[in-house]
């Protein structure tokens, strides 16, 4: 298994919630060494409290500009998204789009310019950190 780039900071994240050290122990295996708690075997306690979301809507958030309204914020109504394009998409009806930045720990995303209020959907992963951080502490 390798380390996906999304994840670091998920990991980072985990780990000061478990206050889990690199190298706390080792396991001797038939080929190899395990270290507990690297970033891949957090990874892997990750991926075992993973929420993939398909298509998933987007919730606009109204703001005003000058007296007007505006949409440039929608809630992904989930937080702890793991970043990065591999994994992550926002899609209108045609497809892929761009022009947007994401807040991936609180699930906001902010677009460059006013959306009116359009339809959205984003397709990623999101994780229960806590869950993850409880699971080490139990291991």
């Amino acid at each position: 298994m390798t380390l996906r780039t999304g994840m670091q900071t998920l990991i980072d994240t985990v780990r000061g919630y478990a206050n889990a050290g690199t190298a706390e122990w080792t396991i001797e295996t038939e080929s190899s060494y395990i270290t507990y708690w690297s970033d891949i075997e957090i990874q892997r306690v990750l991926d075992r409290h993973r929420i993939d979301i398909v298509h998933e809507s987007m919730d606009p958030v109204l703001s005003y500009s000058g007296g007007s309204v505006v949409y440039l914020t929608y809630d992904l109504n989930y937080g702890n998204i793991e970043s990065g394009t591999a994994v992550f998409k926002i899609e209108d009806v045609s497809g892929t789009i761009s022009g947007w930045t994401m807040d991936y720990a609180r699930g906001i995303a902010t677009f460059a310019t006013n959306t009116s209020g359009s339809a959205y959907y984003w397709t990623g992963n999101t994780y229960d950190l806590y869950g993850a951080a409880a699971d080490i502490w139990r291991m």
